[in-house]
């Protein structure tokens, strides 16, 4: 899932590609679609998970249901921690991909 998350980061994924990305995951053991209501940096997505091999949080890809471009990334605790309860978003990505007539 590391490996489709990488390549979705960088937003010039063709439509095609990126549908054979998400119907690759849905095989990958543990990927589950965790929350078809994610937001991350005001946008709302449908968050793609697979919990980490310790079982303590989860890396959520956050995909937008209309573009089907990667929104976002964000890291879930799946356990309670010290100060910080279960369901607890430690870490979070915003990704904004756009079409430009020139380069800096």
């Amino acid at each position: 899932m590391g490996t489709i998350t990488a390549a979705l980061r960088t937003g010039v994924i063709p439509a095609d590609l990126r549908a054979a990305f998400y119907k690759a995951a849905a095989f990958i053991p543990g990927v589950t679609v965790v929350d078809k209501q994610a937001t991350i940096d005001g946008r709302t997505g449908i968050a793609i998970g697979i919990p980490s091999p310790d079982g303590g949080s989860r890396q959520e890809t956050i995909i937008d249901p209309t573009t089907g471009l990667m929104i976002g990334e964000r890291n879930v605790l799946l356990k309670d921690y010290p100060g910080f309860p279960a369901g607890t978003v430690m870490t979070w990505t915003s990704v904004r991909t756009s079409v430009v007539n020139t380069a800096p």
